[in-house]
């Protein structure tokens, strides 16, 4: 009987071939598993397709002078020419539905299928997936470039780089509208400072002082001081003071540590202003050509060139070409680009004055912080771009809370990207004609 017993404990404590038949037990599952992501996959990439299709076929319709029941059968036939069958796939010719609401919305559903690889083993031969899309045919865009034009930008003749980009994304803003008066843009270029240009001159304390567009000159060019209590308003409302680089109110240089060759009144003073929104490619263009670097390279105020970019999309004074907050017909947009972190060390001078103080970078900071959230709440969507390899974290977390959401922050390391980054942002306003 110990015998009996002993056999019996050892054939329980046997543990050969236990896992071979417990994988086999496992396979139907990890067949399974590895069906549903094989077959997942290759759906989404159909449903990616058909997105792309009907959003083309609802953009096609948008531009097209057709109306009614021929449209609608315009826009089926760009779905079905646009398609065209990825791998397997097939789409529901039949479930193409097309409506069209006062000339002005075209919506658009479809439907297609993808055939399985995997789970018709499993009694599953196809995926069905839809897509949607929907344009708002009298939607009308007004964007504000806010773009960094400090000495660090002649690096590797960055400053070209930024030209061409923001041009080819002017180019492809007004080529999609296909007619001028959809798309209003304004420019702002900025360093350690904005030039409003004459726009400003009347809300200066001294409105009949000179004016120049001479950097080399004594005279005004354009830049002001702005006083820390009203910089964060979409409008001028108190007199300001001309910017003298490096001077007091009685003309006397306070920052000689600069030396004399920058000494001079119109340093660090952007020499092309702000171009206020236009319909006007070609004044666009040229301005965004004009565009030279500044001042130092201790001299970013991003915060200074979203606040100019606030005032320029506001249809407050100075500037008065922008729709009011709230017009359903328009879209306003501000795109604002650097090279580099904000700065105002000790000892430097720019659109603040002179800071006798300590370091106050994270002032500049929490000023752009306040400023993107009014801006934000104002229903003003915001993009921004960091160009260049060396720009810390710290920094791109700073313009990543700045835009209205992640995604619509861009990091731009190379040339390459930051003419991506443009392109990117173009295309996605261009899609906010797709509403849904």
């Amino acid at each position: 009987m110990t015998k009996i017993y002993q056999y019996i404990k050892l054939f329980a404590s046997d543990k050969a071939g236990v896992v071979a038949i417990l994988f086999a037990m496992s396979i139907p599952m990890i067949l399974g598993a590895a069906g549903v992501g094989i077959d997942l996959a290759k759906a989404y990439n159909v449903k990616r397709h058909l997105s792309r299709s009907i959003d083309a076929a609802a953009l096609a319709g948008a531009t097209s002078e057709l109306k009614g029941d021929p449209l609608k059968e315009f826009i089926k036939e760009f779905v079905i020419v646009n398609f065209d069958n990825v791998g397997d796939a097939e789409l529901l010719k039949e479930n193409i539905d097309v409506n069209i609401t006062d000339e002005t919305s075209i919506s658009i559903s479809a439907t297609a299928t993808s055939l399985n690889t995997i789970m018709p083993f499993f009694n599953k031969d196809t995926v069905t997936v839809g897509s949607f899309a929907k344009v708002v045919k009298n939607k009308k865009v007004e964007v504000v470039l806010a773009l960094d034009n400090t000495a660090s930008m002649n690096s590797n003749n960055n400053i070209k780089a930024l030209r061409d980009a923001s041009i080819n994304f002017t180019n492809t803003l007004f080529d999609f509208s296909g007619t001028t008066d959809r798309v209003k843009v304004g420019v702002v270029p900025y360093s350690a400072n904005v030039n409003p240009g004459k726009y400003i001159q009347p809300y200066l304390i001294d409105p009949l002082i000179p004016y120049t567009d001479d950097v080399e000159s004594g005279d005004w060019m354009g830049c002001v001081i702005e006083p820390y209590s009203t910089d964060l308003s979409d409008s001028v409302n108190t007199p300001l003071k001309p910017f003298r680089f490096c001077r007091d109110d009685d003309d006397n240089v306070v920052c000689k540590k600069f030396g004399s060759s920058k000494n001079k009144r119109n340093y660090n003073c952007p020499q092309e202003p702000i171009l206020p929104l236009t319909s006007k490619k070609g004044d666009v263009v040229d301005t965004l050509n004009s565009m030279n670097t500044a001042g130092s390279t201790n001299g970013t105020l991003s915060s200074i060139g979203m606040l100019w970019a606030y005032r320029t999309i506001s249809p407050a004074f100075p500037f008065k070409e922008g729709s009011p907050y709230g017009d359903k017909n328009w879209l306003k947009v501000v795109v604002l680009m650097t090279d580099g972190k904000q700065n105002f060390h000790p000892g430097t001078y720019n659109a603040y004055g002179f800071n006798t103080g300590p370091d106050n970078t994270k002032l500049l900071d929490d000023r752009l912080e306040d400023i993107c959230k009014i801006m934000k709440s104002k229903k003003i969507d915001i993009y921004t771009i960091t160009f260049g390899s060396g720009i810390n974290a710290s920094t791109k977390k700073i313009y990543e809370d700045c835009a209205s959401d992640k995604t619509q922050y861009l990091d731009a390391p190379s040339k390459a990207d930051l003419d991506d980054a443009f392109q990117d942002i173009a295309a996605r306003i261009a899609n906010t004609y797709l509403a849904e």
